[in-house]
């Protein structure tokens, strides 16, 4: 554990915000900059010391993110690349904007998730007000709520609708980072709207917009979806970035931003909600999209009387990344679960998301010791 020493990291990449027009304006960016910095720095000596001993703080200053983690160097590390380049795929998606705060990154091993995140059916959380997402995973969850730090920061903590945000954030957790930005793509949950169309059992857009809250809390599965391909429907008529803009334009008068939407594609909100029904039927996920929860060890296990003895690590697998785990180790107890041979181990393991972090007890060299280790995913051909 490193506790009042903070590794900063010298990213590299596109820095935000950095249009300035003069050199007194340049001063005083480069004063907010420091102060974020000095700031950064005591929130991550202050976390570390509260989440104990296992868990060390990185700093990206050049976007203002801190990092809390219980992982391994190499993996938080790839963390930490994901989300600087999603970070500035969002700014050439949305539009550049300066970072008004510090944001916190906490990766924590699923034990500790428990105890920070006491809810239930709950693999992430962004707390507005502290600045501070918690996420079980590093996969979608992760990029879920780190859409939500982004989009707090872009409009300066003003409110906005549920449904916009909740919309962008299912979004954009399920896209692609590519030069021109973010590229959604059709993800599995778009069965969930279909198969309410066609029930006849859909959330009327009027409604959904205009009255989120409710439809949220009664029909939770739903109306995230609903809001992901609503978003979804106005991105692949190039009308993501206009709706926005509209929306940030006069909140005042146009609260849930049915106005925007309406002006912006052909018809009252009944004739879009009929034309979007047609389209939402015709989508179709990408195959293979299950197989990123998938969760992977990249190790291999034979039988032992304590439990599952390693006889290998895979080469460039979640476990020969972290070097944590060694050829010899018997695992005897994974994410809290008794291991008693081989089989145990893979039954534990398939019922775990993919890109947690967890603890695992082995035996090594006939002494006990507790081991943090991340979680990995299929490798998907592209």
């Amino acid at each position: 554990m490193r506790i009042g020493t903070v590794n900063t990291l010298l990213l590299a990449g596109a820095i935000v915000g950095a249009c300035i027009a003069t050199p007194l304006a340049r001063t005083g960016q480069a004063r907010a900059a420091e102060d974020l910095t000095v700031r950064a720095e005591r929130i991550a000596d202050d976390q570390v010391e509260t989440l104990g001993d296992g868990y060390d703080a990185e700093i990206d200053r050049h976007r203002h993110l801190i990092y809390i983690s219980a992982l391994d160097d190499s993996h938080l590390r790839e963390t930490m690349a994901l989300l600087r380049d999603f970070h500035d795929a969002y700014g050439r998606t949305m539009g550049d904007f300066e970072m008004p705060w510090n944001i916190t990154v906490v990766l924590p091993t699923a034990g500790d998730f428990a105890e920070l995140v006491p809810r239930e059916n709950c693999a992430g959380w962004y707390y507005p007000r502290g600045r501070r997402l918690i996420a079980l995973d590093r996969g979608q969850v992760l990029l879920h709520e780190f859409t939500h730090a982004l989009h707090d920061a872009h409009v300066g903590g003003a409110a906005q609708p549920l449904w916009v945000r909740e919309g962008l954030a299912t979004l954009f957790e399920a896209s692609t980072i590519t030069p021109g930005g973010l590229e959604p793509f059709v993800y599995y949950d778009v069965r969930t709207v279909q198969q309410a169309v066609v029930r006849g059992r859909s959330v009327p857009l009027g409604e959904l917009l205009a009255d989120d809250r409710r439809v949220f809390t009664e029909r939770t599965a739903l109306a995230y979806a609903q809001v992901h391909y609503v978003m979804y429907y106005l991105h692949q008529r190039d009308r993501l970035k206009d709706f926005w803009r509209r929306l940030q334009d006069k909140p005042a008068a146009d609260p849930q931003g049915i106005k925007a939407v309406s002006r912006l594609l052909p018809g009252d909100i009944d004739r879009i909600d009929h034309a979007w029904r047609e389209w939402v039927l015709k989508l179709r996920p990408a195959e293979g999209l299950y197989l990123r929860h998938l969760a992977m060890l990249g190790v291999r296990v034979e039988d032992d009387d304590d439990g599952a003895a390693i006889t290998e690590l895979v080469s460039d697998g979640p476990a020969d990344r972290a070097n944590r785990l060694h050829v010899g180790d018997v695992i005897t107890t994974f994410n809290g679960r008794r291991i008693a041979d081989a089989d145990a181990l893979y039954e534990v393991l398939g019922h775990l998301r993919a890109m947690q972090t967890i603890e695992i007890v082995v035996l090594r060299h006939g002494r006990a010791k507790t081991v943090r280790q991340a979680l990995g995913a299929p490798k998907l051909r592209k």
